[in-house]
C-alpha cells in the first residue's frame, strides 16, 4: 500500500495547532503513528515541560494496537528532539518503540537535522521536507525566539474605511461584535498584550478574554513618565501588569515596574526583558497609534492583523502606514480582516 505522506503530515499540522499557548516558548508539534495504512496513534505537545508530541502519540495507542507500534511509521511536523531537557530525547523513544520509518516536515532550527542523522545511524529510515514551507510556518514563533531572542510580535488594530484609527482623546469603537469576538480569541492565543500609556488613560481597557474561553494574556504597558492611573482596571487584575518606565519611583502600584533607558532602543530592551525574564513567547500589540508606529518603524513585528470597519471618520488619528505581504483576508459581516506579514520574516 502506498502511503499518502502529505496527508499524514497535514494531520500532524492539525494536531499541532491544538497546542495553544500552554507550550509557552516551545514549538507547536503534532505526531501520527501509522501501521499498515492505518493510524494507530496521534499526539501533540500539550504543555511546556511535559511530554512531547511523539511521546503522547505512543501513549495514545490502544492496548490492542500496541503490538503494531514495532515496525510502524511515525510522521512528525517537526524534527524530533535529541536532548535530555525536561522530558528526555524523543529520538531515543522512537528507537525503543521499534519505529521503522520516520517522516518529518520541518527541521528543528536548534539542531538542524542532528536527531535525524542519529536515527539513520540506528537503522531507521528517515525522510524529511514534506510540506516544509507549511511546517516552518507552524513554528515561526519558535524560530523568532531562537534566532532573535524576543517574542513573536503581532500588531493588531482597527481602522475606519477611510484609514483613521480613532479620534483624539476619545474612545471610539470601530469594529463590530464579530470582530470583537475574533480579537478575544486572538488574545487567548498569546502570552502578553501590550499598549501605550495613552491607550490606558483614554480607553481604560481590560485586555482580557471575557468574550472567548481561554486564559487572558499578561498586560504590558509602555509608560515612560509613569503617568498610569492606578484606578484603571488593569491594576485590579489577578495578573499584575508589567509597566516599562524611565522613572525609578514605583508609586507602589499593583504592577511590576521595569525601569529602562528610553534613549537607547527601548523596544529592543522591552522585548528582551519579556522574552528572557517573563517567557513571553507571543506578544499582541494593541496600540495606540504611536506605539504601533514605533514597532513598525523599528521593524519589530512579525505579523499584523488589521480590521477595517464600515464607518467613515473623515478626520482623526491616522492609521499606521503598513506594508508587507497579504497572507489572508476575510469578512466578518461588514468588517474586513487582513493578515499581513513583513517582506522578510526572518531576514
Amino acid at each position: 500500500m502506498t502511503a499518502n505522506h502529505d496527508l499524514y503530515i497535514r494531520h500532524c499540522f492539525n494536531l499541532a495547532k491544538r497546542s495553544g499557548k500552554d507550550v509557552n516558548v516551545n514549538p507547536h508539534v503534532g505526531a501520527v503513528i501509522v501501521s499498515q495504512g492505518r493510524i494507530i496513534g496521534t499526539g501533540w505537545h500539550q504543555k511546556y515541560g511535559e511530554a512531547h508530541a511523539e511521546i503522547n502519540a505512543f501513549l495514545s495507542v490502544s492496548h490492542k494496537d500496541r503490538q503494531f507500534i514495532k515496525g510502524a511509521d511515525l510522521y512528525v511536523s517537526l524534527e524530533p528532539c535529541h536532548s535530555i531537557g525536561k522530558t528526555g530525547p524523543c529520538s531515543k523513544a522512537i528507537i525503543e518503540h521499534g519505529i521503522k520509518r520516520v517522516f518529518v516536515s520541518a527541521l528543528d532550527p536548534t539542531i538542524q537535522g542532528k536527531s535525524l542523522r542519529f536515527l539513520e545511524s540506528q537503522g531507521i529510515e528517515v525522510q524529511s521536507g514534506y510540506l516544509e514551507d507549511l511546517g516552518n510556518k507552524l513554528i515561526e514563533p519558535f524560530q523568532i525566539q531562537q534566532e532573535k531572542k524576543r517574542p513573536f510580535v503581532i500588531l493588531k488594530y482597527a481602522q475606519s474605511k477611510d484609514y483613521f484609527i480613532g479620534k483624539k482623546d476619545l474612545q471610539y469603537w470601530i469594529s463590530n461584535e464579530y470582530s470583537k469576538l475574533q480579537v478575544h480569541k486572538w488574545r487567548s492565543e498569546v502570552d502578553g498584550i501590550l499598549i501605550g500609556v495613552n491607550t490606558l488613560l483614554i480607553d481604560d481597557p481590560q485586555l482580557n478574554t471575557r468574550l472567548y474561553p481561554g486564559d487572558s494574556p499578561r498586560p504590558i504597558i509602555i509608560d515612560p513618565k509613569l503617568r498610569s492611573d492606578t484606578r484603571n482596571r488593569l491594576f485590579n487584575l489577578a495578573k499584575k501588569p508589567i509597566v516599562f518606565t524611565a522613572i525609578a519611583d514605583s508609586k507602589k502600584v499593583n504592577a511590576e515596574i521595569i525601569q529602562i533607558d528610553f534613549d537607547n532602543d527601548p523596544l529592543d530592551q522591552i522585548l528582551t526583558v519579556l522574552h528572557s525574564e517573563y517567557n513571553i513567547a507571543r506578544l499582541l500589540v494593541e496600540g495606540g497609534a504611536k506605539t504601533l508606529k514605533c514597532f513598525i518603524e523599528a521593524k519589530l513585528w512579525d505579523e499584523a492583523r488589521v480590521i477595517t470597519g464600515s464607518q467613515f471618520f473623515k478626520e482623526g488619528i491616522k492609521a499606521p502606514n503598513l506594508s508587507g505581504h497579504l497572507i489572508n483576508s476575510y469578512h466578518l459581516d461588514e468588517d474586513f480582516v487582513r493578515i499581513i506579514r513583513p517582506e522578510a520574516l526572518l531576514s
